[in-house]
Protein backbone atom coordinates (compact mmCIF):
# COMPACT_ATOMS: atom_id res chain seq x y z
CA UNK A 1 0.00 0.00 0.00
CA UNK A 2 1.14 3.72 -1.33
CA UNK A 3 1.36 6.65 1.75
CA UNK A 4 0.32 9.88 0.00
CA UNK A 5 1.28 12.66 2.51
CA UNK A 6 -0.91 15.78 1.89
CA UNK A 7 -0.11 19.48 4.06
CA UNK A 8 -3.78 19.75 4.73
CA UNK A 9 -7.53 17.89 4.36
CA UNK A 10 -8.74 20.49 1.67
CA UNK A 11 -5.61 19.37 -0.57
CA UNK A 12 -6.73 15.85 0.12
CA UNK A 13 -9.72 16.46 -0.79
CA UNK A 14 -8.79 17.78 -4.15
CA UNK A 15 -7.55 14.91 -4.96
CA UNK A 16 -10.35 12.62 -4.27
CA UNK A 17 -12.01 14.72 -6.40
CA UNK A 18 -9.67 14.75 -9.06
CA UNK A 19 -9.64 10.57 -8.77
CA UNK A 20 -13.26 10.78 -8.75
CA UNK A 21 -13.23 12.10 -12.25
CA UNK A 22 -10.48 10.19 -13.21
CA UNK A 23 -12.04 7.08 -15.71
CA UNK A 24 -10.24 4.83 -13.42
CA UNK A 25 -11.70 5.19 -10.37
CA UNK A 26 -15.19 4.96 -12.63
CA UNK A 27 -16.51 7.32 -9.91
CA UNK A 28 -16.72 5.38 -7.37
CA UNK A 29 -13.93 6.35 -4.21
CA UNK A 30 -13.95 5.73 -0.55
CA UNK A 31 -12.22 7.23 2.01
CA UNK A 32 -11.77 5.61 5.35
CA UNK A 33 -11.45 7.91 9.06
CA UNK A 34 -12.43 8.73 12.21
CA UNK A 35 -15.25 11.44 12.24
CA UNK A 36 -13.63 14.50 12.62
CA UNK A 37 -10.96 13.71 9.56
CA UNK A 38 -14.64 12.43 7.73
CA UNK A 39 -16.25 15.38 8.47
CA UNK A 40 -13.89 17.32 6.72
CA UNK A 41 -13.53 15.37 4.12
CA UNK A 42 -17.44 15.35 3.78
CA UNK A 43 -17.20 19.44 4.22
CA UNK A 44 -15.22 20.03 1.36
CA UNK A 45 -17.11 17.63 -0.93
CA UNK A 46 -20.16 19.74 -0.41
CA UNK A 47 -18.35 23.11 -1.01
CA UNK A 48 -17.64 21.50 -4.03
CA UNK A 49 -20.66 20.91 -5.05
CA UNK A 50 -21.03 17.32 -4.99
CA UNK A 51 -24.97 16.21 -4.18
CA UNK A 52 -25.43 14.64 -0.73
CA UNK A 53 -26.43 10.71 -1.54
CA UNK A 54 -28.89 8.31 0.14
CA UNK A 55 -26.98 8.58 3.55
CA UNK A 56 -25.32 10.33 5.64
CA UNK A 57 -24.59 8.13 9.21
CA UNK A 58 -22.02 10.73 10.86
CA UNK A 59 -22.22 11.19 14.68
CA UNK A 60 -19.57 12.25 16.61
CA UNK A 61 -18.74 10.11 19.75
CA UNK A 62 -20.72 12.59 22.56
CA UNK A 63 -24.39 12.12 20.31
CA UNK A 64 -23.51 7.71 20.13
CA UNK A 65 -20.86 6.73 21.49
CA UNK A 66 -19.32 5.59 18.57
CA UNK A 67 -15.47 6.26 18.34
CA UNK A 68 -14.38 3.92 15.29
CA UNK A 69 -14.36 4.37 11.76
CA UNK A 70 -16.73 6.08 9.29
CA UNK A 71 -16.43 5.07 5.37
CA UNK A 72 -17.02 7.79 2.92
CA UNK A 73 -18.75 6.69 -0.56
CA UNK A 74 -18.30 9.10 -3.61
CA UNK A 75 -20.38 7.63 -6.28
CA UNK A 76 -22.23 8.70 -9.39
CA UNK A 77 -25.39 9.33 -6.83
CA UNK A 78 -23.59 11.44 -4.51
CA UNK A 79 -21.59 11.39 -1.27
CA UNK A 80 -22.53 8.51 1.15
CA UNK A 81 -21.44 7.72 5.05
CA UNK A 82 -21.58 4.82 6.87
CA UNK A 83 -19.77 3.01 10.23
CA UNK A 84 -17.81 0.77 9.30
CA UNK A 85 -17.66 -1.19 12.35
CA UNK A 86 -21.06 -2.87 13.68
CA UNK A 87 -22.00 -4.28 17.36
CA UNK A 88 -22.28 -7.91 17.63
CA UNK A 89 -26.02 -8.37 17.56
CA UNK A 90 -28.31 -11.95 16.50
CA UNK A 91 -27.06 -11.87 13.04
CA UNK A 92 -23.32 -11.59 13.24
CA UNK A 93 -20.43 -10.86 15.59
CA UNK A 94 -18.89 -7.28 16.50
CA UNK A 95 -16.69 -6.48 13.01
CA UNK A 96 -15.94 -4.55 10.47
CA UNK A 97 -18.01 -4.83 7.27
CA UNK A 98 -16.58 -5.14 4.12
CA UNK A 99 -16.15 -2.11 1.97
CA UNK A 100 -16.27 -1.81 -2.13
CA UNK A 101 -14.58 0.37 -4.80
CA UNK A 102 -12.44 1.23 -7.63
CA UNK A 103 -10.09 3.55 -5.47
CA UNK A 104 -9.51 3.82 -1.62
CA UNK A 105 -8.10 6.11 0.46
CA UNK A 106 -7.38 5.18 4.17
CA UNK A 107 -6.42 7.63 6.89
CA UNK A 108 -3.29 6.69 8.85
CA UNK A 109 -5.35 6.82 12.40
CA UNK A 110 -7.75 3.86 11.36
CA UNK A 111 -7.10 0.55 12.87
CA UNK A 112 -4.97 -1.94 10.75
CA UNK A 113 -7.63 -4.34 11.22
CA UNK A 114 -9.45 -2.52 9.16
CA UNK A 115 -7.30 -2.78 6.21
CA UNK A 116 -8.12 -6.69 5.06
CA UNK A 117 -12.24 -5.38 4.70
CA UNK A 118 -11.29 -2.59 2.24
CA UNK A 119 -11.48 -4.54 -1.02
CA UNK A 120 -10.19 -1.93 -3.76
CA UNK A 121 -8.11 -2.02 -6.85
CA UNK A 122 -6.19 0.65 -5.68
CA UNK A 123 -5.54 1.38 -2.01
CA UNK A 124 -3.46 4.35 -0.51
CA UNK A 125 -2.71 5.37 3.11
CA UNK A 126 -3.19 9.04 4.02
CA UNK A 127 -1.47 11.27 5.59
CA UNK A 128 -2.11 15.28 7.02
CA UNK A 129 0.07 17.18 8.16
CA UNK A 130 0.17 17.63 11.47
CA UNK A 131 -2.31 19.57 13.33
CA UNK A 132 -4.53 20.26 10.43
CA UNK A 133 -7.56 18.11 11.39
CA UNK A 134 -9.70 20.54 13.14
CA UNK A 135 -8.23 23.83 12.04
CA UNK A 136 -10.58 25.95 10.98
CA UNK A 137 -8.69 27.96 9.52
CA UNK A 138 -9.09 27.77 6.29
CA UNK A 139 -12.90 27.87 6.37
CA UNK A 140 -14.47 30.86 5.38
CA UNK A 141 -17.85 32.10 7.54
CA UNK A 142 -20.93 30.79 4.92
CA UNK A 143 -20.53 28.39 2.19
CA UNK A 144 -23.42 27.64 0.10
CA UNK A 145 -23.33 25.35 -2.79
CA UNK A 146 -26.12 24.80 -5.43
CA UNK A 147 -26.14 21.24 -8.10
CA UNK A 148 -28.74 21.30 -9.93
CA UNK A 149 -30.14 17.72 -11.97
CA UNK A 150 -31.18 17.44 -15.00
CA UNK A 151 -33.28 14.10 -16.95
CA UNK A 152 -32.53 12.94 -20.60
CA UNK A 153 -34.44 15.80 -22.36
CA UNK A 154 -32.32 18.25 -20.48
CA UNK A 155 -34.53 19.67 -17.82
CA UNK A 156 -34.38 20.26 -14.42
CA UNK A 157 -35.41 17.27 -11.93
CA UNK A 158 -34.12 18.49 -8.89
CA UNK A 159 -32.01 20.07 -6.92
CA UNK A 160 -29.52 20.34 -4.21
CA UNK A 161 -28.14 23.05 -1.85
CA UNK A 162 -25.72 22.60 0.92
CA UNK A 163 -24.30 25.32 2.98
CA UNK A 164 -21.56 25.40 5.90
CA UNK A 165 -21.29 27.67 8.43
CA UNK A 166 -18.62 28.30 10.74
CA UNK A 167 -19.04 30.57 14.10
CA UNK A 168 -16.90 30.61 16.95
CA UNK A 169 -15.06 27.47 15.99
CA UNK A 170 -18.67 25.95 15.72
CA UNK A 171 -19.00 24.23 12.46
CA UNK A 172 -22.71 23.35 11.26
CA UNK A 173 -23.12 21.84 7.86
CA UNK A 174 -27.10 21.80 6.05
CA UNK A 175 -28.50 20.22 3.25
CA UNK A 176 -31.42 20.30 1.28
CA UNK A 177 -32.47 18.27 -1.85
CA UNK A 178 -35.70 17.89 -3.69
CA UNK A 179 -36.93 16.24 -6.45
CA UNK A 180 -39.74 16.31 -9.01
CA UNK A 181 -41.21 15.48 -12.55
CA UNK A 182 -43.65 18.65 -12.08
CA UNK A 183 -41.27 21.84 -13.32
CA UNK A 184 -43.69 24.10 -11.10
CA UNK A 185 -44.01 22.11 -7.92
CA UNK A 186 -39.91 22.20 -8.76
CA UNK A 187 -39.34 25.94 -8.99
CA UNK A 188 -41.83 26.90 -6.24
CA UNK A 189 -39.73 25.24 -4.08
CA UNK A 190 -36.41 26.08 -5.29
CA UNK A 191 -37.08 30.05 -5.69
CA UNK A 192 -38.10 29.25 -1.62
CA UNK A 193 -34.69 28.13 -1.44
CA UNK A 194 -32.90 30.96 -2.98
CA UNK A 195 -32.39 28.32 -6.05
CA UNK A 196 -32.97 29.54 -9.70
CA UNK A 197 -33.08 26.56 -12.29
Amino acid sequence: MKRLEFKSVLDFTKRVCEVYEDETANHYVSVYGKYDFIKQVLQNLIVNGYPIGNEIELQDFEVDNYDKEFVLYLVEDGIIVEKVWHEKNEFHEAMYFYGYSNVAFVHDECNSALLKYVESKYVFEVAIAEDDVDDPGYRTNTIETVHISYNDRGLPCGFSKAWTTSENGVICSSAYLHFSNDIDILNEVAEKFGVKL
